[in-house]
């Protein structure tokens, strides 16, 4: 079956029209509802693209955080991407991108459920905690530890 299709002025004329019926809080929660939805390897790229809408080109601000706190994050990002790949790879999607597929883009009929390239960035996960651990931070060397061995 053929998917309908819409021409871009009616499509952009579509979305001008919901816009300008809510107000900005509504239009925010619109944007991080669309941005929940989006992907960890997608994420960046949605900034991107949202930063090369606002006005004047300005960065969005972003609250600063901590190393371990950023730590945390990235660890929270990498468990995201995992369970993706490991929904993928169990609902059959993983076979219809290529570029879902292992680095050197060869058909895989049994995948791993992490990728290479996860478990190198989880190895340097651990490599964090041990850091904090040698440098006597033994409390933020749990809290890194604890998520990474979850």
């Amino acid at each position: 079956m053929r998917e309908a299709r819409i021409a871009l002025r009616p499509y952009l004329d579509t979305i001008a029209g919901y816009c300008d019926t809510l107000s900005n809080e509504e239009l925010t929660d619109i944007i991080i509802g669309l941005a929940k939805d989006v992907p960890t390897s997608g994420r960046v790229e949605f900034l991107k693209k949202m930063e090369s809408c606002l006005p004047g080109r300005r960065s969005a601000v972003m609250p600063e955080a901590g190393s371990v706190e950023q730590i945390l994050g990235d660890v929270e990002a990498l468990k995201e991407s995992i369970e993706e790949r490991i929904s993928s790879i169990e609902d059959g999607t993983y076979w219809d991108e290529p570029s879902d597929w292992s680095d050197n883009e060869y058909y895989d009929d049994d995948p791993d459920y992490i990728g290479e390239d996860q478990v190198q960035e989880l190895e340097s996960f651990f490599g964090d905690a041990e850091s904090l651990f040698m440098n006597d931070r033994l409390k933020d060397a749990r809290r890194v530890y604890g998520p990474c061995s979850a």
